[in-house]
Formats: C-alpha cells, sequence, structure tokens
C-alpha cells in the first residue's frame, strides 16, 4: 500500500487528465503533468507495490531523463545496484562488455517510487481499480473505473493509456487493436532468493540460445531477478518457462538457482508486437501499450520514460483546447522518439536468434569488447531532454 493512495468512493467524476496504467510511463506522465497543476488521476490495476517481469535494468537513457525532471535521487533513494558489465555466455564461449551508466532495481520499488514521486506533485493515486476506455464526446472522453460488483464512470478532457503489453483498458475498440509478428518470443521471468554466489550485483548475464535467451541481475535486496524471451514452442516442449530457461542457462554452463523451477513465474504477451494508431478523440497511448520489441540493456524504462516526456506538450495543448490534429502529432512524433531505439534493439534480437551470427560474433566480442561497449553506449545514449517551462492549462 502506497500512503495516501485513494478509493474507488473517494473519485469525484470530473478530471482534466486519467492515466490508466502505473508503471513507468503511466507514472512518469503523472508526475510531468503535476507540475502544471493539472488535475490527474492516476489508476492502476494492481495493488501497490506489485512485483512485474521485467530485467530491471534502467540505463543511461532512463537514468537521464529521470535526473533532467528533478528526479535525480529517486534510484539511489531506493538503493539501486550500479551495473558494470554484461556478461555474455553461450554454450563454452564467454564475453564480458564494459556498460555504460546503469543500474538494477526491483520494478516493485521503481514504479511506486514514481507513483509516490507524482503524488507529490498532486496526482490522485487510485490502485486496484481495473479501467475501460468509454466512448468520447465533444468535451470529454469516459473511463469505467472498478469492476462488475462495483465500479464509477469519470470524464476526463484528456484520457492517457498506458497499461502495457497485457493492458485491457482499449478492448472493444478495433481501431486500437495490436498487430503482432507471427515467429514473436513472449517475455517471462522470476524472482529467485537462492541465487548461487556466482551471480554478483552489478553484473548482468545473459545466457543465449537459438531458443531464446535468459538474462539474471542482483537486485537491491540481494534477490536474483531472472528475464527470459524465449519461443513458445520450446518452452511448451519443455513443459512451461521455467525448465526452459533452466536448460538454456545449462547450455551455457551457468548455474541453476536451485529454486528457478518451483517458484511462480510470469508471462508476458508476444513481445514483438504494435498498435497502428496510438492516438484518438482525447486519447493518447503510451509505453508499451503503443508496441513492443525485444529490448536490450533496459531499453524498455527507456522507450517508457521517453514517451511519456514526449507526450506532454500535446496533452497541454489538449487541455487548453482539443483539436483532432493532435492524433496525428503524436503518431508522428512517437514514432521519431522511440522507432529508432526499438529498431536498434530488433536488430541485436535477430543478431541473437541467427545461430551462424551468434557463433562469429562472440570470439570478436570476446577478443575485442570494445566494439560491442560501443554498441551499447550508442542504444543507451540520452535522447529526451527535460521539460522546461510550465505551460499551465486553463
Amino acid at each position: 500500500m502506497i500512503e495516501g493512495e485513494a478509493s474507488l468512493d473517494q473519485i469525484q467524476r470530473e478530471w482534466d487528465v486519467v492515466i490508466i496504467g502505473s508503471g513507468p510511463a503511466g507514472a512518469f506522465a503523472a508526475y510531468l503533468l503535476g507540475q502544471f497543476s493539472a488535475n490527474v488521476l492516476l489508476v492502476d490495476k494492481a495493488q501497490f507495490p506489485r512485483a512485474k517481469v521485467c530485467g530491471c535494468c534502467i540505463n543511461n537513457a532512463a537514468i537521464n531523463l529521470l535526473e533532467s525532471n528533478s528526479l535525480q535521487n529517486l534510484l539511489s533513494e531506493q538503493g539501486a545496484v550500479q551495473l558494470k558489465d554484461l556478461h555474455l555466455f553461450e554454450s563454452n564461449q564467454r564475453a564480458i562488455i564494459n556498460l555504460p551508466r546503469g543500474v538494477s532495481l526491483s520494478r516493485n520499488q521503481f514504479d511506486s517510487a514514481l507513483v509516490r514521486a507524482a503524488m507529490t506533485r498532486g496526482v490522485t493515486f487510485l490502485p486496484g481499480a481495473p479501467a475501460q476506455v468509454l466512448n468520447a464526446s465533444m468535451d470529454e472522453r469516459s473511463v469505467r473505473l472498478g469492476n462488475h460488483r462495483y465500479s464509477k464512470t469519470v470524464d476526463a478532457k484528456v484520457v492517457i493509456v498506458a497499461d502495457g503489453l497485457s493492458g485491457r483498458a482499449l478492448e472493444g475498440h478495433q481501431e486500437f487493436d495490436f498487430v503482432t509478428k507471427a515467429n514473436s518470443r513472449f517475455g517471462c521471468g522470476t524472482i529467485v532468493e537462492d541465487a548461487p554466489d556466482f551471480y554478483q550485483a552489478g553484473r548482468i548475464y545473459m545466457a543465449c540460445s537459438s531458443s531464446g535467451y535468459v538474462g539474471l541481475v542482483r537486485l537491491e535486496d540481494g534477490r536474483v531477478d531472472v528475464a527470459a524471451a524465449m519461443d513458445r514452442h520450446f518452452s511448451r516442449t519443455n513443459s512451461g518457462p521455467a525448465i526452459a530457461a533452466a536448460k538454456i542457462l545449462q547450455m551455457s554452463n551457468l548455474p541453476v538457482p536451485a529454486s528457478l523451477t518451483t517458484t511462480h513465474w510470469s508471462g508476458t504477451e508476444a513481445l514483438t508486437r504494435k498498435r497502428e494508431r496510438i492516438a484518438g478523440e482525447r486519447l493518447f497511448i503510451l509505453g508499451d501499450s503503443c508496441g513492443y520489441a525485444e529490448p536490450f540493456t533496459g531499453e524498455g524504462i527507456a522507450w517508457a520514460l521517453a514517451s511519456a516526456a514526449g507526450v506532454i506538450e500535446l496533452v497541454q495543448k489538449a487541455l487548453i483546447e482539443w483539436s483532432p490534429s493532435l492524433i496525428e502529432n503524436w503518431q508522428q512524433k512517437h514514432k521519431h522518439l522511440i522507432q529508432a531505439r526499438q529498431n536498434r534493439s530488433r536488430a541485436i534480437a535477430l543478431g541473437l536468434r541467427n545461430d551462424r551470427l551468434r557463433h562469429f560474433a562472440m570470439p570478436i566480442i570476446s577478443t575485442f569488447p570494445f566494439i560491442a561497449s560501443s554498441i551499447i553506449n550508442y542504444i543507451a545514449e540520452p535522447s529526451i531532454t527535460h521539460t522546461d517551462e510550465p505551460q499551465h492549462a486553463a
């Protein structure tokens, strides 16, 4: 539970902005909008704090966004672990790559910290409330909060959907359906408490195979986050992602945590998917809800924060006066902000899938690690600046 969170009974009818989803994209957008005196409701279907399937790595691009928006202490206050290098494994091959600035931090800590930061700026936070986007009228868009036992409808000048890969807030709006790549892998993960000492703090360990890859990293509390992307057929033939992940680790001669196959695993929808439309009448879509590609070294969180920072100017304009041109503006701006970064990760993901390319690249990376370090530096470079001058909405 987060101190000061609201209950459904306390929620008023009218809002400037309703944000659905309190992950990095939604919570960061709420935080940024809070500085402009907007009346913002941030909702999430889950109770907080809550765990998420995620590699829990936050890279230089994401850190830069936080720091440039007055959140320079947020990560250190949560005990984030500084990352120094990436260890790649495949079969008997190993490569060590120096990392640019980055940290590991559990999603329950990171997301909760962002929500609390938003609340300090006057944002109302409502957890445990599934949300469904309803139709728009001339002056507002409605959202139904709650479930079949008890629900409430609220109205907003602008609705932001940031409910992630598995979000259901836009169900029934066919124009916003996802298009999924046919051979897309799915994401899965767990957190283990008994990982061998081999897995040291400050290092990312990644075991690669033709069927998927598994990443491991120590968290702020000493546990190890295990995140994987794998082919569905490989998972099914191994009776699920837990045993499949253990096999990928074994193929790279890495120690398997004793509880890896007995802990609870969570999974995602297909990782490579997108929405052709990410805006509509008084509606903007952010973060993973727009679409996703297999991320690399913390890029997923960087994409989420970048999309939140990028939409603020358009939301401010919409609060003053809605214009249909804002729909196309967000389509184009999001493409400019995110697509190039996602294409870089797609290229790496394709390389990891290609047996010949992996076998060719690993010895080169081992011998010349600066080549891979340069690529990672390029991927994680900051690209979004802070929001400068407040433009107070009417």
